[in-house]
């Protein structure tokens, strides 16, 4: 009597809003997406489904066209529901994505789903474990800034997800123990999480020329989403502080966002632009040149924002320059020995941590050592979101 062939198994991954369709493209040519510095998520995560024999359904909410089906991988992009994201049609939107999500999953036959915070409501996946299906979260950012506690609808939402993350998952990723500790926080009991680091390619870094002190004058290097969230200005009113003192510190910005034509502004108001240098978008190779010829890097986080881990303090520590940042950067549980940590919307204290590292030439090598000290983590693959993703799946096969 012939055996019955197992069936296939199938992962599927609710990816976030990123463009996954290019970063499949790329990946079927054997590639790394340029635009980007980290290995990314999306790809890592067809490489696990050509590693288990899987087949694969991923899709984003990304707002472009995209449907490809290659390797048994089909990648989509299903934008979510053009609705205001705010009050009560916010939560709506998410709701009706958290259906989409769930139809979409039960349509592709998923044994493993693996969807990424920030994509629905977690309660709404109840429905996919009483199917059967095996819940793996992963979390890149914090559940709430700290400076804003939940009240009223959104506590409700949140303790009914977490009633959710708490029991019904496979397991649970995140990128920083902060993450676990608001989960935790809110569950009000102990949940195993299981962290992983970001992977970066340890050629993109190669080359970085290796500082002893601050140069003169001091180039300090922003990288990210020009929001008032992120703390863009307060670089403003530190260039300002600094102009007015006679300080020899310039500031290079990097990144797009709503706020971009007010930056602008702002530092043609305030005659700034000897000391603020606008650069827009950058490319990779752009940014690699920037955080080379930089002698610090700064991530001023403000306390509004919820942020996971921050990718620019890593990419600062690989190119090997100190990262001012503030309290509610959650990278700091890891790294902070690199870092020179200041009060979160304290203005005064970053100008205080600049100097420093201006002055204080000990000071500066101590970071630059740390720097060199920190990098392995994440050159590691056996720490990276892949390698857990993989062990996960394949315990739970055994």
């Amino acid at each position: 009597m012939l055996k019955k062939t197992p069936k296939q198994k199938t992962i599927f991954f609710a990816a976030g809003s990123g463009d996954i369709g290019k970063t499949f493209d790329y990946w079927l040519e054997g590639k790394d997406d340029p635009q980007i510095t980290s290995k990314t998520y999306s790809g890592q995560f067809y490489s696990v489904c050509r590693e288990l024999g899987f087949k694969g359904v991923a899709i984003a909410y990304n707002p472009s066209t995209y449907d490809r089906t290659e390797e048994g991988i089909r990648v989509r992009h299903i934008p979510k529901p053009k609705l205001p994201q705010r009050g009560a049609l916010y939560h709506i939107r998410e709701i009706l994505y958290g259906l989409r999500i769930i139809y979409e999953a039960i349509k592709a036959k998923a044994d493993y789903v693996v969807i990424v915070d920030g994509t629905t409501h977690w309660f709404l996946l109840y429905t996919l474990t009483l199917m059967g299906k095996k819940i793996i979260p992963s979390f890149f950012c914090v559940l709430w800034a700290e400076a804003h506690p939940f009240t009223g609808i959104k506590r409700t939402l949140l303790t009914w997800d977490v009633n959710f993350i708490k029991k019904k998952p496979l397991d649970i990723l995140v990128v920083s123990k902060e993450v676990q500790v608001q989960i935790e926080k809110i569950a009000k009991q102990k949940v195993p999480c299981t962290l992983f680091f970001c992977n970066y390619k340890r050629d993109l870094f190669a080359g970085m020329s290796l500082k002893e002190k601050a140069n003169r004058p001091t180039k300090v290097l922003y990288v990210g989403r020009i929001e008032t969230s992120k703390g863009v200005f307060d670089l403003i009113k530190l260039a300002e502080n600094f102009k007015n003192k006679g300080k020899e510190i310039v500031f290079d910005v990097c990144g797009t966002g709503s706020q971009l034509d007010n930056l602008k502004k702002a530092v043609h108001e305030k005659e700034l632009s000897p000391f603020v240098n606008i650069l827009g978008h950058c490319n990779h190779s752009e940014i690699k040149k920037r955080f080379n010829d930089t002698d610090i890097v700064i991530v001023p986080t403000r306390s509004d924002f919820a942020e996971g881990f921050n990718q620019v303090v890593t990419e600062g520590i690989l190119s090997r320059r100190p990262v001012v940042t503030s309290s509610a950067c959650n990278a700091l549980s890891l790294l902070r020995e690199a870092c020179v940590e200041v009060p979160v919307n304290d203005v005064a204290a970053y100008e205080v941590a600049i100097l420093d590292l201006q002055n204080n030439d000990n000071l500066y090598r101590e970071k630059v050592r740390a720097c060199d000290a920190l990098q392995e983590h994440f050159y590691n693959e056996n720490l990276g979101w892949k390698a857990q993703l993989l062990a996960i799946v394949r315990k739970a096969e055994k």
